[in-house]
C-alpha cells in the first residue's frame, strides 16, 4: 500500500530543444545527413517533424507517380505516436509522411523507414531514454518523462 505513492520517483519536463536533440540522436548519421533544418512538432500523444530532405537516394519505386517530379531537395513532414517500448528506449511509429504535397500511402512508410535505416525489420524510430523512464507523455507544450525505480 505505502509503496504505491513512490512508484514514480520523478517526472522530467523536456523543453522543445531537448526533444529536438533526442530526435536528432535517434536518427543514425547517414539518415541525419539527408535531412536539413529539422523542426520538431508536438501534439497530444503525437510527435512530428518537418525538414528538407535530400532526395537523391530515395527509392523511386516507393514514390509512385511522384518520382518523376521529385526535386533534389523536398520538404518532408512526418508524425506519429510515441511510447516507451522498453527500458531505455521509446518507439516512434510514423504513420503519416508527406513529401512536398504528396502524402505517402501508410503502407509505404515502414518500407521507407526500413530502407532509410538499411534494416528490413525496422518499422519505427527508436529514441534513447534514460533507463529508468517508464512512461512518456507528449503534449503540445512539451514532453514529460515519468521515471520509476529500476526493477
Amino acid at each position: 500500500g505505502m509503496r504505491m505513492a513512490s512508484r514514480y520517483l520523478a517526472t522530467v519536463r523536456l523543453a522543445m530543444s531537448s526533444v529536438a536533440s533526442l530526435v536528432q540522436a535517434s536518427l543514425d548519421a547517414d539518415v541525419r545527413s539527408q535531412l536539413d533544418s529539422l523542426h520538431v512538432l508536438l501534439s497530444d500523444g503525437r510527435m512530428g517533424f518537418t525538414a528538407a530532405l535530400r532526395t537523391a537516394r530515395l527509392p523511386r519505386e516507393l514514390l509512385g507517380p511522384f518520382a518523376v517530379a521529385v526535386r533534389p531537395r523536398e520538404p518532408i513532414a512526418a508524425e506519429g505516436p510515441l511510447r516507451v517500448a522498453r527500458p531505455g528506449a521509446a518507439e516512434w511509429v510514423l504513420d503519416r509522411l508527406r513529401l512536398r504535397d504528396f502524402p505517402l500511402p501508410r503502407e509505404a512508410i515502414p518500407k521507407l523507414i526500413a530502407r532509410a535505416f538499411g534494416d528490413s525489420t525496422r518499422r519505427a524510430l527508436l529514441l534513447a531514454l534514460p533507463p529508468r523512464v517508464r512512461d512518456i507523455h507528449v503534449r503540445r507544450r512539451g514532453v514529460t518523462l515519468l521515471a520509476g525505480e529500476s526493477r
